[in-house]
């Protein structure tokens, strides 16, 4: 039936119905209080990250980067890391980008050498910073909303908080990498000029980012001057199309370029200095372990066959972003939407910078090897580049959702996606250790082979709950409201189950460090492989053993030695007469063979054998007053001193 109005107007049925329905309203009133949560978000920012490292538990890259940070301290010299290293992994980072070298050592000094605390301080710290940085970027991205949304993503986004575990790179590069995005950001969207102090502010993060990522920071550079040649090119075009310019900033071509030049010249006069030099002394050699980091990466992870490596490349691509993609995508979506409708607000401008970011992020990561390599530092550094605008996309996902920007179909059935993907997907990470019986193993257990039940369970989800949601306005609010906290709660609660806790091996180096801290005059020890023949025996002992001791007696000088007349034989070492107090032998063996007596009486045993990762080590003491002429030269350049 049709109707018309005084004023002429026709209105037919339909559309009286839309007038009389209830208008779709914000699902959480509570959004538009967002600018006073700001208490929340230092919450967010520290308990979670908190929390990771009270149950974190000491992993071979976090001993590695303790050992470089001892030798930091032991040298008194920040350009150390040059200098060549008895212990192999730790020689082969000797051109990683000393950033994080120099903030360990000052964890380790500030804390106590030895301590979990003054290992992981400096971790900790660029975790909390990465995730207040992530909501000034937000702000200016999206407002406070998107801040806030973001950090409640990030917090618990299992990458992250394993960023906060160990010393690793990967929190500090992001950290730097965030700042210079948010200042970047922040002078296109508030000057005109050239420059500004967010632009120079911007340049000393990209400079220090270049200090922690090597690499990271250029690949930074081209995410920024790729997204300033889209922007541009998408200006033309909308000029093209419709006649008017849509106003992102009042930069033209030629101000943009000159501000990013501005920003490289800052980031290099900071830190192109350890570029250059490393360059001069090593070449080409440098070049190659600087833009391909040597790790310890297992190859050949990716099965034969075309569909199963596409399919191992996407789980492990899905995995970056659990239990997020189906949010990620409305968000992008949104990005597109508005960018074609021209419709984005003047406040929030500079969103389009997600899809270069993805794009050169992904590519960056699969050159370096993320496709078919094991969890590794480096790497973990680029799948952090990647995941924050993933999840940065996920929470706008959430915001268009919540706000009723997205229909309701479209919601439904990118929130059932996302849960259904955290079913399926989440629980199959390789991360996950074959004996775990925690959550993340569970999930493992209980998501393979039931695939299809999920998938089938999902539909009938969505259409039961298409059903219900179809008589009333509130019933699509409590539908959608459900999904959304379902899916919150579901990514606070993987991260926090995908947080690695102490092993067997941790409390066992604790107490062989208790039993040998009476020894507190230690000059020298030496970690002696009296079977050295045996084929199942690595090169050289685990990192964490090193560092064990290592850090136990931080003055003492160390070596290694393939057999018991190495170990006590003047040949090739050098007397070190200022060495003083005990010397300490570290035997290590195969389990279950026979490593022989040693060699002299007067070395006593200082602690009852151990079982560490399937070898048996040992540890003999002999004081420094029963020290021969001979002993007094068995002595070998520590690897902590720098020549």
């Amino acid at each position: 039936m049709r109707y018309e109005t005084a004023a002429n107007a026709v209105i037919d049925d339909r559309e009286l119905e839309q007038l009389a329905a209830e208008p779709s309203r914000p699902l959480f009133p509570l959004f538009s209080a967002a600018e006073a949560m700001y208490p929340l978000v230092v919450v967010l920012a520290f308990l979670p990250a908190l929390y990771a490292v009270v149950h974190s538990h000491l992993t071979d890259s976090g001993a590695l980067q303790g050992l470089a940070g001892l030798r930091i301290l032991a040298s008194g010299e920040i350009g150390a890391g040059d200098a060549p290293a008895e212990f192999e992994r730790l020689d082969r980072q000797r051109f990683q980008p000393p950033l994080m070298n120099w903030l360990t050592a000052a964890g380790l000094k500030s804390l106590g050498i030895g301590s979990a605390a003054g290992l992981a301080a400096s971790s900790y710290l660029c975790t909390v910073g990465l995730l207040l940085a992530a909501y000034a970027l937000g702000r200016r991205l999206g407002g406070e909303k998107l801040g806030l949304m973001a950090v409640l993503l990030l917090a618990f986004h299992p990458l992250i908080l394993e960023g906060a575990q160990q010393p690793t790179p990967q929190s500090a590069t992001a950290l730097f990498a965030l700042l210079t995005l948010a200042g970047v950001v922040t002078h296109w969207q508030k000057s005109s000029s050239i420059t500004s102090y967010q632009l120079l502010l911007a340049g000393i993060s990209l400079g220090l980012c270049l200090l922690a990522g090597g690499p990271v920071a250029l690949v930074l550079f081209g995410i920024m001057a790729t997204y300033i040649l889209v922007w541009k090119i998408e200006t033309r075009w909308r000029k093209t199309r419709s006649g008017t310019v849509w106003d992102r900033s009042q930069f033209s071509r030629r101000t943009a370029i000159r501000s990013a030049t501005v920003l490289a010249a800052t980031a290099f006069a900071l830190a192109g200095w350890q570029v250059l030099l490393f360059s001069s002394r090593f070449g080409a050699e440098f070049w190659m372990q600087w833009l391909v980091p040597a790790g310890d990466r297992a190859s050949a992870l990716i099965p034969d066959g075309k569909l199963s490596r596409l399919s191992a490349a996407w789980l492990k691509i899905n995995l970056l972003a659990v239990p997020i993609w189906g949010l990620t995508c409305v968000g992008l979506f949104a990005v597109l939407r508005d960018v074609w409708h021209g419709h984005e607000d003047p406040a929030r401008r500079h969103r389009l910078i997600l899809f270069p970011w993805i794009v050169i992020a992904l590519g960056a990561w699969v050159c370096e090897g993320g496709l078919n390599s094991a969890d590794d530092p480096s790497l973990n550094t680029w799948a952090a580049l990647l995941v924050i605008p993933l999840v940065m996309a996920a929470a706008l996902g959430l915001i268009e959702i919540a706000e009723r920007r997205v229909g309701f179909t479209t919601a439904v059935v990118a929130g059932l996606i996302t849960l259904v993907d955290m079913a399926i997907f989440a629980g199959r990470s390789p991360d996950v250790p074959a004996g775990d019986t925690g959550l993340a193993a569970g999930l493992s257990r209980a998501a393979i082979g039931n695939s299809s039940v999920i998938t089938l369970s999902a539909l009938l989800a969505g259409l039961g709950i298409a059903r219900f949601a179809s008589a009333s306005e509130p019933r699509r609010r409590i539908v959608l409201a459900g999904l959304l906290a379902t899916i919150v709660l579901s990514n606070c609660w993987w991260g926090a189950s995908t947080i690695r806790h102490a092993a067997a091996s941790d409390r066992e180096i604790d107490d062989l460090r208790a039993g040998l801290s009476r020894l507190s005059r230690v000059g020298r020890f030496t970690f002696v492989a009296p079977l050295r023949g045996v084929r199942s025996l690595p090169e050289q002992p685990p990192v964490r053993l090193v560092y064990g001791l290592a850090s136990l007696w931080p003055n003492a000088r160390f070596n290694f030695a393939d057999s018991w007349e190495d170990a006590i034989s003047p040949t090739g070492f050098e007397p070190n007469t200022a060495a003083a107090g005990a010397t300490a032998y570290v035997a290590w063996s195969p389990r279950g063979l026979i490593r022989g007596t040693a060699p002299d009486p007067s070395l006593k045993s200082a602690a009852t054998s151990f079982i560490f990762q399937g070898l048996e080590v040992v540890v003999y003491v002999r004081d420094a007053g029963r020290v021969t002429g001979v002993d007094s030269a068995v002595e070998a350049r520590i690897s902590f001193d720098s020549r």
